[in-house]
């Protein structure tokens, strides 16, 4: 392993910035690629359905649901002001 660093070192830099970015991202797949296995593992079809179908935009909905409400209130403080003037 420390010849083919030392051999690495004397290339070329585009040559070391190919390497790094084929290694990192065949490092990202493998990494990904295990996650899905473990994600899937032990989960049926209907499970994932099931899971799919709202919890995971829960929170985002309720961000959005907080910025839509605010978003309401003022409309209405700035219509309020318009009819004031």
């Amino acid at each position: 392993m420390l010849g083919f660093v030392h051999k690495l070192r004397q290339k070329p830099e585009d040559v070391r910035n190919k390497f790094a970015i084929i290694f990192a991202m065949s490092l990202t797949l493998l990494i990904v690629g295990i996650w899905m296995l473990f994600l899937r593992s032990g989960k049926t079809e209907k499970d994932i359905v099931e899971k799919s179908t709202g919890e995971d935009l829960k929170p985002l909905m309720m961000i959005f649901g907080g910025a839509k409400d605010k978003f309401k209130e003022l409309k209405k403080d700035i219509s309020n002001k318009n009819q004031e003037n």
